[in-house]
């Protein structure tokens, strides 16, 4: 497995402080990273959903390299030639995002891995399967996850109803920050995850964006509530990845 860096130019998508690299799996897949550099000890893994980043995605960028986050943004569904939609979710390995959480914690950085939506559920099967690749004595890379409205449901959730999840809740051990829109319909549901999710040896919190919807940081009609919190996201994400360095050194129960 190895990550090679293809082209270092100004790419308009992203600005011109990102770089396009290629990371080779251990199944032989090239999969499309978007780098973002920057020289201190935490790199950001962002698994964007089918509907990618959004047009808000460059200055999310910049703005957590200003304060020294690396991020990597992989396009894992277009170098695996699979469509926008969100089945195309069920159809991405495990072992490629597994691969790509190995090269980050190569780097010897504190890697965070975060997704939205249905993509948070891809993400942790991922998180799952790395961590029982370790060994006991292999260095603890991995700082934790932030789930923006994660959807972790075992199927499609009927409207006002709590639909069961899906295993992964409650198999994941990890600390986890989720970010939940307060006009997000998940958030009636959230305290249930949060005790799935600890019940299966995860230390997880809760933090509030009031006045936004799920996907707020990428819809064409944004409301201003929802503008000024994607212009917050980089600093909502520090304290994010500050909050998951607390709960990995509070012992468990």
């Amino acid at each position: 497995m190895r990550l090679a860096a293809v082209l270092f130019v100004v790419l308009t998508l992203f600005g011109a402080s990102t770089a396009a690299a290629t990371l080779t799996t251990s199944n032989g897949a090239k999969l499309f990273v978007r780098v973002s550099p920057a020289p201190g000890k935490l790199l950001l893994i962002w698994f964007p959903c089918f509907e990618g980043a959004g047009p808000s995605g460059p200055a999310i960028l910049k703005g957590l390299a200003r304060q020294g986050v690396e991020t990597w943004v992989p396009n894992i569904a277009d170098s695996l030639f699979l469509p926008a939609t969100p089945e195309s979710l069920n159809k991405i390995p495990d072992a490629d995002i597994a691969d790509i959480i190995a090269h980050a914690a190569a780097t010897r950085k504190q890697v965070v891995v975060m997704a939205a939506g249905h993509a948070a559920r891809n993400v942790l099967r991922g998180v799952r399967l790395w961590q029982r690749r370790q060994s006991s004595a292999a260095p603890q890379r991995l700082a934790g996850a932030i789930l923006l409205y994660p959807h972790l449901y075992a199927g499609h959730p009927l409207p006002g109803s709590a639909s069961p999840y899906a295993p992964i809740a409650h198999r994941t051990r990890l600390p986890i920050v989720i970010l939940q829109p307060e006009r997000d319909p998940g958030k009636w549901w959230i305290h249930r995850l949060e005790a799935l999710l600890k019940n299966g040896g995860s230390r997880v919190e809760t933090i509030a964006l009031p006045g936004v919807r799920d996907a707020f940081y990428f819809r064409r009609d944004p409301t201003a509530a929802e503008r000024r919190v994607t212009q917050r996201l980089p600093a909502i994400l520090l304290n994010a990845m500050q909050v998951l360095h607390t709960l990995r050194e509070t012992p468990h129960d």
